[in-house]
């Protein structure tokens, strides 16, 4: 099984293909243009600074406009280890628990 073929397939999918871009620290130019791309694609409010923090913004569900804004916030680059650590095997095997019962 592979996270295309989790459901909701569209989100496993996208996450998959964001996964595939390398984007070490100070090496983000192809997860910037990748997370720019996904933005403009759904016709959304696109806005990337000078040290490349991407801004994506949605409107509210019509009806919605008055309730608070929900921002999300995450970091493009991945920080790779060299060797496992117990905290690390722990999230794979986690993984394996919540893709098994996902699938």
């Amino acid at each position: 099984m592979t996270l295309q073929d989790l459901q909701p397939k569209a989100l496993w999918s996208n996450f998959a293909a964001l996964n595939a871009i390398p984007r070490a620290s100070k090496k983000e130019t192809r997860v910037i243009a990748f997370m720019k791309n996904f933005g403009e694609q759904l016709g959304l409010s696109v806005k990337v600074d000078s040290v490349g923090n991407v801004v994506i913004k949605k409107p509210a569900t019509p009806g919605l406009e008055n309730r608070p804004a929900v921002v999300l916030q995450a970091h493009l680059d991945m920080v790779h280890q060299k060797m496992p650590t117990p905290y690390s095997t722990s999230i794979r095997k986690a993984y394996a628990v919540i893709s098994t019962a996902i699938g």
